[in-house]
Formats: structure tokens, C-alpha cells, sequence
């Protein structure tokens, strides 16, 4: 009789999935993928029919755009409870990530990231993410390329077999577990239309003001957070995302006062 086949595990082999919410930011998701495709199995993308609020919204993905990667991503669209809006409708978006998840029936050691789509990790984390899940303090951009905020906990990564719960709870628990100073938080890229919509859809609804569109076009062009931090001033430098350092992302990325 002849051996059994060894598993992935024997093999001391993983995967690398990475999961990430996902609304209509093609451009994000480009740079994205500039960033981490070379090292991950799959990307699992879910995107909702409706905004957090409950408003139809533009859905789908253009996989030709993505050609080079079409074999790594797998895209799920999402249809909420129309009783759960806010912070219950992307919680519940996101515990679907590991329902997606499920299908490629992940293994102990395989490597799974929760994530949105602009909060982009580095390639060479994945040593320290072998060791137990962690919790991302991510440098912040804001608006632009060239305007920075204090950096900020985003996502969360490790491996599948140490999670604690689904992919909200693990991402609700990113404070307290073990910090990785690493990585991007590309946030607001997109002009100061694209922003305005974004503020109608997103959960966080006390920040919502009467003219979306005037307060996003005046926060662009004073460099002012829309909860009216000031944006300071950096230049890019080697730890960008090649997206942005190779001047491959849309002109609106490089806006400067």
C-alpha cells in the first residue's frame, strides 16, 4: 500500500486570502492589487446592491479590467436585510466575507485579511501574520497622495485557524490585539463628487452635513478632513504603493492646496 498524499499543512505550505468589502472603487482595487497580488491566492471581493443606508447603488465588477489577476479574484455581490442599515447593514456585509470565504475551505494556517478596499497592506507582513492575528496602525492618506493624518487602526490579519469569531467581531477586536505599524489607508481618493456620495452612503451618519458637495469641494481645496482636521503637507517617498509611486493612479489622487 502506498503512502497517503500529503496535505498542504505536511507540505508547509498556506494561502493568502485576502478579504476585502468593496464599493464601485475600481481604481483602489487597482492599486490594491499592484500591491499585494504577487502574494496572494485569492482576493474575495463582496460588494452590497444598496449603500449602509439602504439606497440602490451601481454594483458589479469589470474583470477585464483586472485581466492579469482574473484567476485570483473572486467577486460575490451582497443583498442586505432592508431592516438593517448604518453600522448593522456593514457589519453584516462584512461577516460575509467569511461565507464567501468558506467555499475554498481555508486550512489552520492559511492566511486571511479583513478588510475594505483602502486599507492596503505590505507583501512582506506575512511572516508576522504566521505568528497569530494582528491588528493594523496604518499610515493615512487622505484626499490625496500628498496629504497625511496621524496613522489609524484599520484591518486585521493571521491565521485562519486562530480566529476568535466571524470577520466583524475579529475586525471590532483590532485595538486590542498585537499592533503591525504597516501599510496604507488610501482614504477619500476620488475628487470632491465622488467624496460627496460617499458621505451620503456611508455609517457614519453624524457627519453628514446639508450640502454634501459644497463642504467635500471646500475640504479639498483648503487640504481639510471632513471632521475639519487640517491635512499636512508630505511628499511621496519610497514606502508608497507602486500605484501611486509609479504616477499610474487618476490625477486626483495628486492634488496639492
Amino acid at each position: 500500500m502506498g503512502s497517503a498524499t500529503p496535505t498542504r499543512p505536511q507540505l508547509g505550505l498556506m494561502r493568502v486570502f485576502d478579504c476585502i468589502l468593496f464599493n464601485q472603487e475600481h481604481n483602489m482595487l487597482e492599486c490594491r492589487l499592484h500591491e499585494i497580488g504577487d502574494v496572494i491566492d485569492k482576493i474575495i471581493i463582496v460588494e452590497s446592491t444598496t449603500t449602509f443606508m439602504g439606497q440602490p447603488k451601481p454594483h458589479g465588477l469589470n474583470i477585464d479590467r483586472f485581466y492579469q489577476w482574473r484567476d485570483k479574484i473572486h467577486y460575490e455581490t451582497f443583498e442586505p436585510n432592508p431592516n438593517q442599515l448604518g453600522w448593522a447593514a456593514e457589519h453584516a456585509q462584512r461577516n460575509h466575507l467569511f461565507v464567501a470565504l468558506q467555499q475554498f475551505a481555508p486550512e489552520q494556517q492559511d492566511i486571511v485579511t479583513v478588510a475594505d478596499c483602502d486599507e492596503i497592506w505590505d507583501p512582506t507582513d506575512i511572516d508576522t501574520l504566521k505568528q497569530g492575528w494582528h491588528g493594523y496602525l496604518m499610515r493615512r492618506l487622505v484626499m490625496s497622495a500628498y496629504w497625511r493624518l496621524t496613522d489609524e487602526h484599520t484591518m486585521v490579519a493571521g491565521p485562519w485557524g486562530q480566529r476568535s469569531g466571524g470577520a466583524q467581531h475579529m475586525r471590532s477586536n483590532r485595538e486590542r490585539l498585537p499592533n503591525i505599524r504597516s501599510g496604507w489607508h488610501v482614504s477619500w481618493m476620488g475628487g470632491p463628487e465622488w467624496a460627496a456620495n460617499k458621505m451620503r452612503s456611508f455609517s457614519h451618519q453624524e457627519l453628514m452635513v446639508d450640502d454634501p458637495e459644497g463642504f467635500m469641494a471646500e475640504n479639498y481645496r483648503v487640504g481639510r478632513s471632513i471632521r475639519g482636521e487640517t491635512l499636512w503637507e508630505v511628499d511621496i517617498d519610497d514606502y508608497y504603493p507602486k500605484y501611486i509611486r509609479e504616477g499610474l493612479a487618476p490625477e486626483s489622487w495628486y492634488r496639492k492646496r
